[in-house]
């Protein structure tokens, strides 16, 4: 009988050591490409913050500030998947629309040629920008560069969204027939 109980407090403390040593395996891998994320979107975001504070206001600068906005909304995603990582806790994001995946190498590669491309254009635009000493050309060409920098923006968010299992919610156009669309057509006097 002695034997036996000796036999099942050794299995047990076996299957608890395995337990433990799953609980605490090493993360460093996806920690590691987490953390090179988050510092290339944190990179990015002093950036817009140094280019938004060469501006008052205008054109230019709510471009700038939007980039800013989806930068921010980019690195809290991230930051949020790192402290899930860290705490081991499952996030689940769901969606009545599709379920909620890790993107295959191929469409990571699809998003990322179409990020340099969006950058290319961003590039040849600077150039075009710098062209100018300023005026109405210059402010169309500097508004040209901050809508290339949203793109840009918004492909990183869609490339780390995918690669990290991110959603990222669909915004539906209204339909033509809704009747939410349609206005009310009203006399001069009721005009206001």
């Amino acid at each position: 009988m002695k034997n036996i109980l000796i036999v099942i407090l050794l299995a047990s403390i076996v299957v608890l050591a395995s337990i433990l040593g799953l609980m605490l395996q090493d993360t460093a891998q996806p920690n590691a490409d987490l953390d090179r994320d988050m510092t290339r979107v944190r990179a990015e975001i002093t950036e817009a913050r140094r280019e938004s504070e060469k501006y008052s206001g205008g054109l230019v600068k709510s471009f700038i500030d939007l980039r800013l906005s989806v930068l921010q909304a980019t690195d809290a995603m991230l930051d949020q998947k790192r402290r899930s990582l860290f705490w081991r806790i499952s996030l689940t994001y769901p969606n009545v629309a599709s379920a909620v995946r890790v993107a295959p190498d191929q469409e990571l590669t699809e998003i990322l040629d179409e990020l340099r491309q969006a950058e290319d254009r961003a590039n040849q635009a600077r150039a075009e920008a710098a062209r100018y000493s300023g005026g109405l050309v210059q402010s169309m060409s500097l508004a040209r560069v901050a809508i290339d920098d949203v793109a840009i923006s918004q492909l990183r968010l869609k490339f780390y969204s995918a690669k990290h299992g991110f959603p990222i919610l669909a915004i539906n156009a209204p339909k033509a027939d809704d009747s939410a669309t349609k206005g009310k057509i009203v006399q001069d006097r009721d005009g206001l």
